[in-house]
């Protein structure tokens, strides 16, 4: 019997923080019907404090076949610096990196560490998924879309970009799926992906300016599943704009709504130069919120709003008085 491909899967997190985006990489994979009982999955949700040498350690051990890094602004150099210990030590492990880091300069990226096999761009699931089922048949990575691989002699070979994925109910979710657990009482979830501004210091709005949802049934299975975690502290909504519609808003505050009451206070807090919030503290009462507040307010010049929108953001903070637990659920700004 073949051996299965062995996949690494490694995230260098902002200390206190856990990737979802290796928890979608992997759910999607593993329901991959080419993959199936083919590839063998580990999962590293380290920390961007970590030593360099001590994850490379840690890496090697699992002697992956194929090592995929999520890569951030965050933790750039040290992926780079880990990557170039563990090809030296397994010169035979393909190295894929992914993330808004690499993504748009992915042959630049090539060019100066040779270490690296191919860097996916843009959205990874259905991308990344190609890439493992042409690792497992030996094929070059460059003929998956989306991927910038290398040819015979090395030099960066790009394929052509992959459309976004039009139906994110495709993505299994890794809560529901097992893939994925709370890491230290926190977990994570995206409603959907995209953004209508495009903030000059944003990946987001020039990324993936167009809005694609996930089912309110999906988002609703997720609330609903992490709320019965045991030990669960906090969890965010990481969504470009949290309160993108007030349509959208009462939608997730009725999803909340019976958590809310089931022993919980709640709190909401945005950043914000929209008044629609703060003007309606019954409606969050009314929704299990025990208190309301006003958080942080950003003005930006008149000159400088087309380069700069404010950003929106929105959260709840629940008080368990069984637990003396607390469960925030914010968004990424």
């Amino acid at each position: 019997m073949t051996q299965p491909l062995k996949v690494a899967l490694l995230a260098l997190n902002a200390p206190g923080y856990q990737s979802l985006a290796l928890g979608y990489l992997r759910a999607y994979a593993q329901a991959d019907r080419r993959l199936a009982g083919r590839v063998a999955f580990q999962t590293l949700d380290l920390s961007s404090d970590d030593d360099a040498w001590w994850i490379a350690y840690r890496t090697i051990g699992l002697a992956p076949d194929v090592l995929g890094v999520s890569v951030f602004c965050w933790s750039a150099r040290a992926v780079y610096d880990v990557c170039r210990i563990v090809k030296r030590a397994l010169p035979d492990v393909r190295i894929v990196l992914g993330g808004p880091e690499v993504g748009t300069i992915a042959a630049d990226v090539l060019e100066a560490h040779s270490e690296i096999d191919a860097i996916v761009r843009g959205e990874g699931e259905e991308a990344f998924a190609d890439v493992l089922d042409l690792a497992r048949r030996g094929k070059p990575f460059s003929r998956a879309d989306g991927v910038t691989g290398r040819d015979a002699a090395g030099s960066p070979q790009a394929a052509p970009d992959r459309a976004l994925i039009a139906d994110l109910d495709s993505i299994p979710s890794p809560y529901l799926t097992g893939v994925l657990e709370p890491t230290e009482g926190t977990a994570y979830i995206e409603t959907y992906r995209g953004c209508p501004h495009r903030c000059a210091y944003c990946f987001e709005g020039k990324g993936y300016g167009r809005i694609r949802s996930f089912s309110r049934e999906r988002v609703e299975a997720e609330i609903a599943h992490l709320a019965g975690e045991a030990g669960l502290k906090s969890f965010s909504f990481i969504d470009s704009v949290f309160n993108l519609t007030s349509e959208r808003l009462v939608w997730l505050a009725e999803a909340l709504a019976p958590h809310g009451r089931e022993g919980y206070g709640c709190t909401p807090w945005r950043w914000t130069s929209s008044a629609w919030m703060t003007r309606r503290p019954r409606f969050w009462r009314a929704r299990g919120s025990s208190r309301w507040r006003q958080g942080r307010r950003v003005s930006v010049p008149r000159r400088s709003r087309r380069a700069i929108v404010p950003s929106t953001a929105s959260a709840f903070r629940w008080g368990s008085a069984r637990s003396n637990g607390t469960v925030s659920v914010s968004s990424a700004i």
